[in-house]
């Protein structure tokens, strides 16, 4: 339809006129139908209230994504450095690894762990406004460490910047920053493979009265489901061991959902867990079937309903490890510092002159369902020099969780247990064994002897019932280390007198080289269990050669 413009004068006349006849109209109106007068409330109006304002999301969310560092080499090898980023309720988890670029574009890890970025305050993640975080990250994997954390875990920072993620400091773990640099840039990258790849996307096929958060708080660490349409996420975090996050895609029907999931860390093995559910009100009741949720919760079970901001965020200032946070294996001498040479808090029950009675003890308490060591006392600076086999319930790097426990352990029986702290460790009494095949690197003023397996000679966890714990790293034979006053030296292969254990592993090893008849005319000298005391890596006494038949 076509519109035309009149002018100014017409315009004027025609409202002039559309104002008479509809006064005329009201007169006439009122003359035959008078009309009734309307109720005007005395109560204020009240307005609509306004919609919320969309939550901004916070430094988590906006860091999740696929992320990749390509690695390349000289032989032009197509590797790259991997990572899934995800959140659940603002925690910041990674499921990494390495990966070779293959034909169809994808990038999936030949071998994976996972990764927790643990902040130092719980708001940083949550942050709008945060472009950068501090944090802690704690690996763990299924492929190694039994499932355990690797270490006590690594500082630096996280930064949003040009389409990726920048890794700062962290040690220089060689994964999340170079060995050689500060700082590591990983570019957003479809092509890696999906963290939880079960999941169904799929909005419209779930059930309303399942969405949203639900928390259950029966154990000593609380699980929380997610549903979002067709998924589902299942979460717990202790505050001392690796997180728990599952998820996947379920199908519903009539009450009943089957969901299978993968869990993070696990790589993309599937388990499946289904149940009858019944929701009521802000109650979630399930029938659970099959493998257990997290947590060990089976059977019959009920949730509470919850919001996202209900959900703990677990900053590393509560994280408590304790001795079963590391699992029974650890790599490296760095970590294997780390973990002892700065000492612990023990629940001290007993002392014994006698390592089997001081045994004894610890697997009666071990018995009574309490974590229990035994420690050798002249190792460490503020025990007893003299030396005692002391029991402890655990190792505890928090006093307070030491105390904690220590209530615990006097109402067992134990009305005599007390806290302290073993200060740092001096050294430990380990034995390391070599069957021929070490790799060694000879330096002017030091042999190193890499990645030699050893156990604690005079260690007793209950973490290791079955066996002594075994580690491994980096053993450093320099000019400062000593035979120690009574070893028998003569048990040393081609020892002559006046040597140090350095001239002495040094000589051998460059006979083993070169004349291998006369380094084998006094038996295989390198080869043996050596019992040895270690301060870090460093080897700083010979005690004994020992061979086996």
């Amino acid at each position: 339809m076509k519109y035309r413009i009149l002018p100014a004068a017409m315009l004027l006349a025609l409202a002039i006129t559309a104002c008479g006849s509809e006064k005329e109209e009201v007169r006439e109106v009122e003359n035959t139908a008078p009309r009734e007068r309307e109720t005007v409330s005395s109560e204020p109006v009240s307005e609509p209230e306004p919609e919320p304002a969309p939550t901004e999301p916070g430094f988590a969310e906006r860091a999740e994504g696929k992320y990749s560092y390509h690695l390349g080499n000289e032989d032009g090898e197509n590797e790259y450095l991997i990572m899934n980023v995800v959140s659940f309720a603002g925690n910041l988890y990674a499921y990494c690894g390495e990966a070779y670029g293959d034909g169809n574009g994808e990038l999936e890890a030949y071998s994976f762990w996972a990764t927790e970025f643990m902040p130092e305050d719980d708001m940083s993640l949550k942050s709008p406004d945060a472009e950068s975080v501090n944090v802690t990250a704690l690996s763990f994997s299924v492929m190694s460490n039994a499932g355990k954390y690797w270490g006590p875990g690594a500082k630096g920072s996280i930064t949003l910047d040009r389409g990726g993620l920048v890794f700062e400091d962290f040690g220089r773990d060689g994964f999340l920053v170079p060995d050689n640099d500060s700082s590591r840039l990983f570019l957003k990258d479809e092509r890696v493979e999906d963290v939880f790849p079960y999941l169904k996307h799929d909005d419209k096929s779930g059930d309303d009265g399942l969405s949203g958060y639900w928390k259950n708080d029966d154990g000593d660490t609380p699980v929380y489901l997610y549903f979002t349409g067709s998924d589902a996420y299942i979460y717990m975090k202790p505050d001392n061991a690796e997180v728990s996050l599952s998820a996947g895609g379920m199908d519903i029907t009539d009450g009943h959902f089957e969901c299978t999931a993968s869990t993070l860390g696990c790589g993309d093995q599937p388990w499946t867990w289904e149940a009858d559910y019944e929701t009521d009100g802000d109650k979630l009741k399930l029938k659970l079937e099959g493998d257990p949720l997290p947590g060990q919760l089976s059977g019959d079970i009920t949730f509470e309903r919850c919001e996202e901001k209900d959900v703990h965020l677990t900053t590393m200032g509560e994280m408590v490890f304790d001795d079963d946070s590391f699992g029974m294996y650890a790599s490296g001498s760095d970590q294997f510092a780390d973990e002892y040479a700065n000492g612990f808090y023990g629940v001290w029950i007993a002392a014994e002159k006698d390592r089997e009675k001081a045994v004894d003890k610890a697997k009666e308490l071990y018995d009574l369902d309490f974590e229990s060591y035994v420690a050798y006392s002249p190792e460490w600076k503020d025990l007893n020099d003299d030396p005692y086999y002391c029991v402890t319930s655990g190792r505890y790097y928090d006093e307070q969780a030491a105390k904690d426990v220590l209530e615990e352990v006097k109402n067992a029986g134990y009305t005599d247990a007390y806290v302290k702290y073993t200060g740092t460790h001096d050294y430990m009494m380990i034995c390391y064994t070599n069957y021929g095949n070490m790799e060694v690197e000879i330096n002017d003023d030091s042999v190193v002897i890499k990645d030699m397996a050893f156990y604690p000679e005079l260690e007793w966890s209950s973490s290791n019932y079955y066996g002594a714990p075994e580690y491994s790293a980096d053993l450093v034979i320099d000019k400062d280390t000593v035979f120690a006053d009574g070893c028998e030296t003569e048990f040393f292969g081609n020892y002559e007198d006046g040597e140090s254990p350095y001239d002495w592993f040094v000589k051998n090893y460059k006979l083993m080289e070169s004349d291998a008849d006369q380094y084998m005319s006094n038996g295989p000298a390198l080869s043996g269990v050596f019992e040895v005391s270690l301060s870090g890596g460093h080897i700083e006494r010979f005690y004994g050669c020992y061979w086996w038949d």
